[in-house]
């Protein structure tokens, strides 16, 4: 047993939930055919906030996917360092999921986005067929009286998001303006003149006594253990306006027509971002946009952190762009940020790129370089050269990567070297030698994983774009490419095509601060404004 590699994913929540993470195991199972996979059900066996584990009475998916016994004992008597908890890093910001040397892995998370399981939707389709026979009688009449006409499913959620430990977090979005906006964006896309709206809710009375739309009818019979009938309805229906809920986010899902509408709430989360949750089929109400970057907004001079990645720099770059298009007030809020960030950097910020100097110092050579401020990169960044050419000097082994290791210092020099208003030769000379360093420290670089070569390939490239070091470049592209044919045009293009496929895990996935968001933001709500973004990752 001690050869093998055991991957287990925790299952905790209610029933929407559940479905998430048994997708996410799906896809662990779809990508790595050769481990084990076991769902780990122990929260769920002790959590009466719901109703337990659902998935074996509601769809095909059996309990003999779950963690044996036998492992759990053998589990318990690995020596440290064997058994890793794979942490969620933020709410549906999709992460890659790399591998590693470590015979268990325990996932903790909700994984809360289809990025997941792209490629396998027939499966999980397949997976969470609904039991028809159990479906209650008055069910089954109501289905069929859905399919009949150009149905609209609303799902409205209430009770537990109006607890005090909840409603800061999912709370006063899905607003009667929410569903009015909505159900008036519905209408301008259809043709019909008439819609069957049904109602969907954890509270059907009170939709009863205060939501009063026309030719519509609230669902109101299938309570506690029978509440997954109402998620059979909802996918039953053509057109979905779903709430900030795992819940209606499934009966929305199952609705397996091509030509289905989905409208969500642009914002899931009071004080979390969410961004990779909505298919990019479904659709928002442009509302919501603004009440996100009022959140943001509101938040700014609380966020602790000053990093990239997490912190105040990310959100720096977030208002420098948005200001282009939407208001002036964010460059006064960025402008505000960025000069006291200049003023506060002290000895205790780390050196790193996702929350130190070295992503600082990117951002603001970034924000030189395109125009965003104005004034001597050489003076700004004169402590952070001096810290960051220590740092590299001292680099030990294993610290490769980006976030945290010799990939973001290596991406500072590079951005520092490629300003095409450099003043101080000597500096651009101490700079330019310090990246060579650099360099030369990759020759040492073993056992990295594939996400980190990945980083590395990407920054190579870049940096013979720029005509660096050319030959040192192309016996490190060789070495991390595993390729010894190539001419150097065609390794650094091979390097590209390594950073298209990075910008898209660093942007959208890895990098959960703001900095990261931002970039899909802009992409998101700016269809027709292009703001080139992922130079600076």
């Amino acid at each position: 047993m001690a050869e093998e590699t055991v991957n287990i994913v925790k299952l905790l929540g209610g029933l929407g939930n559940q479905m998430f993470q048994y997708a996410f195991w799906c896809s662990l199972c779809s990508r790595h055919p050769e481990n084990r996979h076991y769902i780990d059900l122990t929260y769920l066996n002790t959590d009466h906030a719901h109703n337990g584990y659902e998935l074996d009475r509601i769809f095909a998916v059996g309990r003999d996917i779950e963690l044996p016994l036998s492992y759990k004992e053998w589990i318990q008597r690995l020596p440290v360092g064997q058994v890793e908890d794979v942490q969620e890093q933020g709410a549906s910001f999709f992460q890659q999921v790399t591998d590693t040397i470590c015979p268990v892995r325990f996932f903790t998370g909700y994984w809360q986005t289809e990025l997941y399981f792209k490629g396998i939707e027939k499966d999980i389709r397949t997976a969470f067929r609904f039991r028809e026979q159990l479906l209650s009688e008055k069910t089954r009449k109501m289905a069929e009286e859905i399919r009949k006409h150009p149905s609209v499913s609303i799902h409205i959620r209430r009770q537990d998001y109006l607890l005090p430990n909840s409603v800061h977090l999912y709370g006063n979005i899905c607003t009667s303006k929410y569903y009015e906006v909505a159900l008036e964006m519905l209408r301008e896309q259809l043709s019909s003149d008439e819609l069957y709206i049904y109602l969907f809710s954890d509270d059907p009375e009170w939709v009863k006594e205060n939501v009063q739309y026309e030719n519509s009818q609230v669902i109101d019979w299938n309570h506690k253990e029978d509440s997954w009938q109402d998620m059979y309805l909802i996918s039953v229906c053509r057109y979905h306006i779903v709430a900030n809920s795992s819940f209606s986010w499934w009966g929305a899902w199952l609705d397996g027509r091509k030509d289905k509408i989905v409208i969500a709430p642009g914002v899931w989360l009071n004080t979390r971002l969410a961004p990779d949750i909505l298919p990019e089929i479904w659709q928002y109400p442009f509302c919501m946009e603004k009440r996100w970057i009022d959140i943001v907004h509101h938040h700014v001079t609380s966020i602790p952190l000053k990093g990239l990645f997490h912190g105040q720099m990310g959100l720096i770059i977030f208002f420098y762009h948005y200001r282009l298009i939407k208001n002036v007030l964010y460059m006064r809020t960025a402008e505000r940020l960025l000069d006291s960030l200049i003023c506060s950097m002290t000895a205790d910020i780390p050196d790193n790129y996702a929350e130190g100097l070295a992503g600082i110092g990117t951002a603001i050579e970034y924000l030189l370089q395109n125009g965003f401020i104005e004034g001597n990169a050489d003076e700004i960044l004169s402590e952070i050269d001096r810290r960051l050419i220590l740092s590299i000097s001292s680099i030990s082994g294993g610290m490769w990567n980006l976030p945290t290791g010799l990939c973001g210092w290596l991406r500072y020099f590079r951005f520092r070297l490629q300003n095409p208003l450099i003043i101080d030769k000597q500096i651009y000379l101490l700079n330019k030698e310090t990246l060579f360093y650099g360099l030369c420290c990759l020759k040492k670089a073993t056992d990295i994983s594939v996400s980190i070569a990945e980083e590395i390939v990407s920054e190579l490239g870049k940096i013979g774009n720029i005509g660096l070091y050319p030959e040192l470049v192309e016996w490190l592209l060789r070495f991390f490419l595993h390729d010894s044919k190539s001419n150097y045009d065609d390794l650094l293009r091979k390097a590209e095509a390594v950073n298209e496929k990075r910008i898209n895990a660093i942007i959208w996935d890895r990098s959960f601060g703001l900095c990261g968001f931002a970039g899909k933001e802009l992409k998101f709500f700016s269809v027709q404004t292009f703001i080139p973004w992922t130079e600076l990752v």
